[in-house]
C-alpha cells in the first residue's frame, strides 16, 4: 500500500546527512518553503488563521484557589504582542550597543509570557536561554554568566534574588509581574 494512501509520514529523498536524521513529512502537509524560523511560522499562522486560538492561560479564582476556564489569545493577537515585545528588545539591544545574535535569558515558570518572550527573541535573530524556575538564584546566576546573557526576562518574584547576585553580563532585567523586595529563590 502506498504511504500516501495510509496517511503516514514519508522520508524525503536525499535528506539524510551524517549525524542527522532524515527529514520526514506527512503526505497531507507539504513543506512550507516560506517558513524557515519559528517567527515566520507565527507570521504565516497569523495571516492564515488570525482568529484561531493559540496561547491559553488558566487564571486561578483567588477565592476558591481553583483554576478557571482557559482564556485564549488568537494567533493574530499573540503576533501583535510578540512584535511589540520584540520592538522593545530591539530598542534595549540598540541602547546597549549590542547587535547580532545574542542570548535572552528567560527565568520563570512555564507561562504565556515565556512563549511571547521567546518568539520576540526569535523575531530579531536572537535566541532564548531557558532557565528552569526550579533552579535557585545561585544556579540561575551561574547559567546567565556562562551564556553571557545581557537581557533576562524574569518572574517578578525572582528579580531581587538575581539583583543580589551582581551578574557580570546582565544589563537589563524585564520583570513579568510585580517585583517585591526580598522575594526570590
Amino acid at each position: 500500500m502506498d504511504t500516501k494512501e495510509q496517511g503516514r509520514t514519508y522520508i524525503v529523498a536525499g535528506s539524510e546527512e551524517p549525524g542527522f536524521s532524515a527529514i520526514m513529512r506527512h503526505p497531507e502537509r507539504p513543506a512550507e518553503s516560506e517558513m524557515h524560523t519559528m517567527y515566520e511560522v507565527l507570521e504565516q499562522l497569523a495571516i492564515r488563521t488570525p482568529n484561531m486560538p493559540f496561547l491559553g492561560t488558566r487564571p486561578v479564582d483567588t477565592r476558591q484557589q481553583e483554576p478557571g476556564p482557559y482564556e485564549w489569545q488568537s494567533f493574530a493577537s499573540v503576533k501583535e504582542t510578540v512584535d511589540e515585545f520584540g520592538t522593545g528588545l530591539d530598542l534595549i539591544f540598540a541602547k546597549l550597543g549590542l547587535d547580532g545574535p545574542r542570548p535572552v535569558g528567560i527565568y520563570a515558570s512555564g507561562r504565556a509570557e515565556w512563549v511571547v518572550a521567546e518568539l520576540a527573541a526569535f523575531r530579531s535573530a536572537r535566541y532564548s536561554v531557558g532557565i528552569y524556575d526550579s533552579l535557585d538564584a545561585e544556579a540561575a546566576a551561574r547559567l546567565l554568566d556562562r551564556v553571557a546573557a545581557p537581557v533576562v526576562v524574569c518572574a517578578g518574584d525572582r528579580v531581587a534574588a538575581l539583583l543580589a547576585k551582581q551578574l557580570a553580563h546582565v544589563r537589563v532585567i524585564i520583570a513579568l509581574g510585580a517585583v517585591r523586595a526580598g522575594c526570590g529563590a
